[in-house]
């Protein structure tokens, strides 16, 4: 009993344009998913430290930088002048002690011993400690940055598991949508 025999012609031209235009899309679905998985952290991050430190989220979202590249999230950024944590200046007295700030929403005010409130270069207001017994050098005194917060457990916890769920959400979304887009149905 003889079969039927069907003769498939094979353009590998077309083929290989059709495989670089899934390439292209992979690549731009990858793009997009890791942009949204970044700015998912960004905003997990600054959420969970404005929970804790005692400053508006504005402030928070200034100090901390998120980069995705290669499928790796870097948290970035730099600490916080202790000056932002001031309501407003503090007052002089002729026995100070130091400046009291209120870093944590939960917790009470930390005297910083030895420090003083003064303008800085550009005219902006700083706290500083004496390095030494001098009148110079001093250093300018920083707080908590959100960066830092990362090695607490409590706060990093879920962060990773729901940044790469968005990523795979965002990807597969992505993905169909260019496909669709440029009308390629399976």
């Amino acid at each position: 009993m003889g079969g039927l025999k069907i003769s498939l012609k094979v353009n590998s031209e077309e083929i290989k344009a059709l495989m670089n235009r899934f390439e292209s899309f992979k690549n731009r679905a990858h793009d997009s998913a890791l942009n949204r998985a970044t700015k998912k952290v960004e905003t997990d991050l600054v959420d969970r430290a404005y929970e804790k430190i005692n400053l508006k989220k504005r402030d928070l979202k200034e100090t901390v930088s998120v980069r995705g590249k290669l499928g790796e999230i870097t948290i970035g950024g730099r600490a916080i002048s202790l000056s932002r944590f001031l309501s407003s200046e503090p007052r002089k007295t002729k026995k100070s002690k130091g400046v009291s700030v209120k870093l944590w929403r939960d917790k009470e005010k930390v005297l910083f011993a030895g420090s003083f409130a003064a303008y800085g270069g550009g005219g902006n207001f700083h706290i500083f400690k004496r390095v030494g017994k001098d009148r110079l050098p001093i250093k300018k005194l920083h707080g908590k940055g959100v960066r830092d917060m990362w090695e607490i457990p409590s706060f990093s916890d879920g962060i990773i598991e729901v940044a790469q769920k968005v990523y795979s959400d965002r990807f597969i979304s992505s993905f169909l949508a260019f496909i669709e887009k440029d009308k390629l149905t399976p």
